[in-house]
């Protein structure tokens, strides 16, 4: 028997090699990644899917276990996990006559979590396996709503939203839902805001039907064109008060300056026309500043008579030589 060619043995080799790189391949893919990078050691865990066509070839649960889904664990050790359509690994186990029903976000056959191929949430409260416990808001494995550990506290404040279908679009409803809920609690803080004092006053918000598209174009020129209330004075506001300030100043410094000036005059007249008031006639309040007019003494006094020739029968008489008017003083 002749030994086998070359060319027979050349295709051999390369039908072998076709035959391993798919197991390869797969080994490759297989391999499922905690969600810091780090390689998942224990072997129960496994992708759920091995076609690429399926959204969940990328998720890793513990598949890898003998004792099916609501086994006994004390009897055959933990139960096999159940792939969800959401990415989440759902685990049921039975006990004592008691069914439980858990939920866990577990591993990635992606070593970066951020490529979006993987279930990236609740990455910062995991168990010792590097898993994340999770709790449904409305109790069922296909709830849109999710918190993070073993309580549904979180529901009505920052739950996990997950569509029923990983990788797919949330549903309108529990859009919604979330949108609702944030708006409420966006209300109740600006509320409590608006309750707190503060040194400037802010504007209260106002809750209304959502606008059509001219009236919002409308109100977003106005709010481009329009300062901000909370924004204070205006320059012009500003400037204005600082003119009246110094116009109040100078307004009230011309005043004391023509009082001091009246004062000073008042007071130098009377320095120069001291005694020379009437006689029995009051001076008047000295403290208020006040004096009256002077009043001088006056005397009159009245020429000589002429001499005049009186009608006496033509007899001439003459008045004395000697006298004259007193003065008299008048009253």
């Amino acid at each position: 028997m002749s030994p086998p060619s070359d060319s027979s043995y050349c295709r051999r080799s390369r039908l072998h090699l076709f035959l391993i790189l798919p197991a390869l391949f797969t080994l490759a893919r297989s391999q499922c990644y905690n969600a810091n990078g780090t390689v998942a050691t224990d072997p129960d865990y496994a992708p759920c899917s091995n076609s690429t066509s399926d959204p969940l070839h990328t998720i890793c649960c513990s598949l890898n276990r003998d004792n099916p889904p609501g086994g006994d664990p004390s009897v055959a050790g933990f139960t096999r996990d159940e792939c969800l359509a959401n990415g989440i690994c759902q685990n049921k186990w039975s006990q004592n006559g008691g069914h439980t029903t858990s939920y866990f976000r577990e591993k990635c056959t992606e070593k970066d979590w951020s490529t979006g191929l993987c279930l990236d949430v609740c990455t910062d409260s995991v168990d010792d396996a590097g898993n994340s416990y999770m709790t449904p808001c409305d109790g069922t494995p296909t709830s849109e709503k999710w918190c993070c550990g073993m309580t549904d506290s979180c529901c009505d404040t920052d739950a996990v939203l997950l569509p029923r279908t990983f990788g797919a679009a949330l549903s309108s409803t529990s859009t919604s839902a979330s949108v609702a809920t944030s708006s409420s609690s966006s209300a109740t803080t600006l509320a409590s805001s608006a309750s707190s004092p503060t040194s400037e006053p802010t504007a209260s918000p106002t809750l209304s039907p959502s606008p059509s598209p001219s009236t919002s174009a409308e109100a977003n020129a106005d709010a481009t064109t329009q300062p901000s209330s909370s924004t204070g004075l205006s320059a012009g506001a500003k400037a204005g008060a600082a003119i009246g300030a110094i116009a109040g100043v100078a307004a009230f410094f011309s005043i004391g300056y023509l009082i001091a000036r009246r004062r000073h005059g008042w007071t130098s007249w009377r320095s120069g026309h001291a005694g020379v008031h009437e006689k029995g006639v009051s001076e008047g309040n000295h403290d208020n500043g006040y004096y009256p007019p002077p009043v001088k003494d006056v005397t009159y006094h009245m020429a000589a008579a002429e001499i005049q020739e009186l009608d006496g029968g033509n007899v001439a008489a003459e008045a004395p030589s000697g006298e004259r008017w007193k003065s008299q003083e008048l009253p």
